[in-house]
């Protein structure tokens, strides 16, 4: 027979051991955790950095004085083209141009000289617009629409699709271990009416 050797065993001393516990469970995503603080955003479009902003509309300061530009045409911004171009017109105080939300989100570009609002460019606006219903800046708005609808966002329709296939599956099993109990009840085979190999 074997026996252990008690005399030239180590003792061990228990060690403390750091460990890293993470707060977010793994089914939560980080943005149920943390929310945006909106009055941390840098509003004007000229010196704004790039994230979304499309919660709080675009930025369209009424209450200041809009300077005449240095053209022999004295022209200036006037606060009236907020109110027909309301959903994406924005004026960016620092930089005294405007810019269009949803093509300065998406960052898609316009590809016609002089209609690129997004760059702070004097443009016109109903060229920036476009005719056509393919127009980059109507692509850019539809973009920032399907943004805003949160219940269609990939995740979540994954999310119903799986939720429904596993309540499906989950009726399959249901009716299959129903199936195998009636069967050993009644002392019956697991089989069909037909045994042939065809």
């Amino acid at each position: 027979m074997f026996k252990k050797d008690v005399s030239n065993s180590e003792i061990r001393t228990p060690v403390a051991v750091e460990t890293y516990v993470n707060t977010l469970m793994p089914d939560e995503h980080p943005s149920k955790c943390s929310k945006l603080q909106f009055e941390e955003i840098d509003r004007d479009p000229g010196s704004r950095k790039q994230i979304s902003y499309i919660e709080k509309g675009p930025y369209q300061p009424v209450d200041i004085d809009y300077p005449y530009n240095d053209d022999t045409h004295h022209r200036r911004f006037q606060p009236s083209w907020f109110k027909s171009h309301k959903d994406w017109l924005e004026y960016s105080p620092s930089t005294d141009a405007i810019y269009c939300l949803p093509c300065d989100i998406s960052k898609k570009s316009i590809g016609r000289p002089g209609s690129d609002v997004k760059d702070g460019m004097n443009c016109l606006l109903v060229r920036h617009v476009g005719k056509e219903p393919n127009s980059p800046h109507k692509i850019a708005m539809k973009c920032c629409e399907d943004l805003k609808n949160y219940s269609q966002h990939i995740d979540k329709l994954i999310e119903k699709q799986t939720s429904k296939e596993l309540k499906n599956n989950r009726l399959r099993l249901k009716t299959s271990v129903e199936c195998a109990r009636w069967l050993a009840f009644q002392a019956c085979a697991f089989r069909g009416h037909d045994e042939s190999l065809d």
